[in-house]
């Protein structure tokens, strides 16, 4: 059953992630706006309107079919316009910052619901001209529901103006790291919160637990305490979750630990907890965004680019978030029922983060004075908090060796180098 659960909770997530989910959604409410409208025509309430306001409602059958026949026209226009503009700033998100960006500028639900709009307003003109009969006693009859046609197109234009300022916001670079960093911020608070909660700091001698290895391949995403049943919840034993979020894993790589033996049976229901993605995109963890921020700074770095100011944006949202992540442990535990199953949940290691996430930067950034001095300033800063954890401060003096390293090997120019030897120097 829990297999079910899975493939259907993957095929939502699939289809409300396509970009075509909200525009589906928006263009079949003009559909049924559109029949009602039609419907509604001869109601008194609809009659007493059009008499009150008749400059407003069409009155001959040739002019609607025109004013619809524009509308249309303009609609296409204004949709293929709007849109080859995204696949333009797509293009250049691409090419400037990273690809890791494109899914999501293209899940952006703000554009989705725009062009949801454009095609409802195309779809509600279209089955109001079919509704338009050429004869004389039909006179004025769909007058209220062209009325509506027009301001609704009168709406599009007020969506496209929107759309043009929405978009030139979002391709800015600041935004956009602005943006990541907002998301991945809320994720390590939720992190924070999870392993400030939990009476395990250390991770227990494993070495005699059971390993349970994994059944398939991809990338880790955690685990869903919903998909375990009454039954596997009731398991007295604790397990020990091996990769951390957003790790890719082969199929037969040990995922799992138990501190006591399980049966196959059992094995199977505790793996059909672990949840694991085939693509890289569907990353929702904290390193993603960390990657993301990495990415734009390398790419930023590149020598087409060669741009050290978005590298040092890039480098303080990071430093930011790693200000916080830092401040806590690598592992936390979760557990189900006082007397069965607990869950010890492992996070990515400092080591690993650092070598992710700060070794890229370095190494394009090595002949940079600016950016290394940036960077070792920021580490620095992470290093000095009152709350930073000890567990981490091994890690972090290796990252600053490393970047002393560099600097002297990469950079002849004692004048640039002295500054960031002087801030290795507060490192003890």
């Amino acid at each position: 059953m829990n297999i079910y659960l899975i493939k259907i909770r993957r095929f939502l997530k699939r289809v409300t992630r396509s970009i075509a989910f909200y525009p589906i959604i928006v263009s079949f409410g003009y559909f049924i706006a559109s029949l009602v409208v039609l419907a509604v025509e001869q109601y008194p309430v609809i009659q007493d309107l059009k008499n009150t306001l008749p400059f407003l409602v069409i009155q001959n059958d040739e002019t609607a079919r025109t004013i619809l026949s524009t509308f249309i026209g303009g609609l296409f226009t204004l949709t293929v316009f709007s849109f080859t503009m995204v696949m333009v700033v797509l293009n250049q998100a691409s090419s400037n910052f990273s690809p890791r960006l494109l899914p999501g500028l293209i899940s952006d639900i703000k554009h989705q619901i725009i062009l949801g709009i454009y095609i409802g307003t195309l779809l509600f003109c279209m089955i109001v001209l079919i509704s338009v009969r050429s004869r004389p006693d039909t006179e004025n009859i769909i007058g209220f529901s062209v009325m509506i046609s027009a301001i609704l197109g009168i709406f599009c234009l007020a969506n496209f103006v929107y759309f043009i300022h929405n978009i030139s916001q979002e391709i800015q670079i600041q935004n956009i790291i602005q943006e990541i960093y907002n998301r991945t911020d809320k994720l390590v608070d939720d992190e924070k919160k999870r392993n400030k909660d939990s009476t395990i700091q250390q991770a227990p001698d494993t070495s005699e637990w059971t390993t349970i290895y994994s059944k398939s391949s991809g990338y880790y995403r955690g685990w869903s305490e919903s998909l375990f049943d009454e039954t596997t919840r009731q398991i007295k034993t604790t397990l020990q979750i091996l990769p951390y979020q957003d790790q890719y894993i082969i199929q037969g790589d040990p995922v799992l630990k138990s501190q006591h033996p399980l049966s196959q049976e059992e094995k199977d229901n505790v793996l059909d907890g672990i949840r694991i993605s085939e693509r890289k995109k569907d990353g929702t963890g904290y390193l993603n965004g960390l990657i993301k921020l990495m990415e734009i700074a390398v790419k930023a770095m590149s020598p087409g680019i060669n741009d050290p100011g978005t590298a040092i944006n890039a480098i303080d949202a990071i430093c930011l978030l790693l200000r916080k992540k830092l401040t806590y442990t690598d592992i936390y535990e979760v557990q189900f029922d006082k007397d069965g199953l607990r869950v010890i949940i492992t996070t990515i290691p400092t080591q690993e983060l650092m070598r992710i996430i700060f070794e890229p930067i370095r190494k394009y950034s090595k002949q940079d004075a600016s950016v290394m001095y940036k960077m070792t300033q920021s580490l620095l800063g992470i290093y000095r908090i009152p709350d930073f954890h000890p567990s981490h401060k091994k890690v972090l003096i290796n990252e600053f060796l490393m970047i002393g390293q560099d600097i002297k090997k990469h950079n002849e120019n004692e004048n640039d180098v002295e500054p960031i030897v002087k801030l290795l120097h507060n490192v003890s």
